[in-house]
């Protein structure tokens, strides 16, 4: 035999090449070949090829086709795949349960601080439009930088888009938050009124909000307006709108003010309210993580609950399309073997 033709079996005879090429060396370039058989050859490559196992010895089972097989490997597939995540998304609750606990401590231990603040504020007047007149509103939209958190950033935008104080045209936006801001800046009535946007990291302390709070201090406006998610419980949380009034609403009327002051009264009230404004930052963005740990448990809890559902009903089609092939099998098999009594 020539080494053309050995090789040229071996291909055709479905046996992978490398190995069996490696085997055959010996016997192609042994003078001996030309006094072998063509199926002689092949069976010494068979027997040498130690990669090729007996059906007994696969853990895939048998390699033959069957009808159904390639529907059976595909709900196979998927039934993995969900598995797998149910696994990521339990993992996920676990952590988010965990993180819950620390960004709900932060909540409440920030909201003291501002509430006496806003204690005080509301001494302050409030002052009203005259008749006719709208308040120019500046108002900041407390949203979070990830996602997988459930309707949390989505219902925020919607309720925000409802409300009186963000129809006229004249009001804008300041966004913290990724999620936020790309909502919004997704609306083309909305984007042109969005002045700026915030992106606060996992770690955010006070100086960072005063920052902000001395820009937004800088701006004409009558009120501020904050719009964030407010954690009520440890597992309920709604949205809600914050109002503070400007230096120059406040110092329209000193009159009603109950409080003594010496000299650098505008000053003093500049400064307070750059103050005011920090610590309401601070305070709606804790309260804003806290809402958004929770909303992520309660999405990850309900994705997990789902991917079970999912797997449970797949690994029931699984087992009725198996169980259909085997008895498929057992038919043909049956009725090949009364067909070979009657014949004999």
């Amino acid at each position: 035999l020539s080494v053309e033709l050995v090789l040229l079996i071996c291909f055709t005879a479905n046996l992978r090449g490398p190995p069996v090429i490696f085997q055959l060396g010996p016997l192609v370039h042994s003078r001996k070949c030309s006094l072998l058989s063509v199926e002689l050859v092949l069976l010494v490559a068979v027997v040498q090829a130690d990669w090729i196992k007996p059906s007994s010895q696969n853990k895939d089972g048998s390699r033959r086709a069957y009808p159904g097989k390639g529907a059976l490997q595909a709900l196979g597939l998927r039934r993995g795949t969900v598995k797998t995540i149910e696994k990521i998304t339990g993992t996920m609750k676990l952590v988010a349960q965990a993180q819950l606990l620390g960004t709900t401590k932060k909540a409440r231990e920030s909201s003291h601080f501002f509430l006496n603040v806003k204690a005080m504020l509301d001494k302050f007047p409030q002052g009203t439009p005259a008749e006719g007149a709208t308040d120019k509103v500046l108002s900041i939209v407390i949203s979070s930088n990830r996602g997988l958190c459930g309707s949390l950033n989505s219902q925020l935008v919607r309720d925000l888009i409802r409300m009186p104080e963000a129809q006229p045209v004249e009001n804008q936006f300041l966004v913290l938050g990724d999620k936020g801001a790309t909502a919004l800046e997704k609306k083309p009535v909305l984007a042109p009124r969005v002045v700026a946007s915030a992106h606060p990291g996992k770690v955010a302390n006070f100086n960072d909000f005063s920052r902000v709070g001395e820009l937004i201090a800088e701006n004409e406006y009558d009120r501020v307006m904050f719009v964030f998610n407010k954690l009520i419980t440890n597992n309920t949380f709604e949205v809600t709108k914050m109002f503070l009034p400007s230096p120059k609403v406040v110092t329209s009327d000193t009159t009603s003010i109950p409080f003594d002051f010496e000299e650098g009264q505008d000053e003093l009230f500049k400064n307070f309210n750059e103050f005011a404004l920090a610590s309401a930052i601070h305070y709606t963005y804790f309260q804003s993580a806290a809402a958004e740990t929770l909303s992520r448990r309660n999405a990850m809890d309900g994705a997990n609950k789902n991917c079970k559902e999912l797997r449970t009903k797949l690994s029931i089609v699984y087992n009725k399309l198996r169980q259909a092939l085997i008895t498929t099998d057992l038919i043909e098999i049956t009725t090949g073997t009364t067909a070979v009594e009657e014949m004999s």
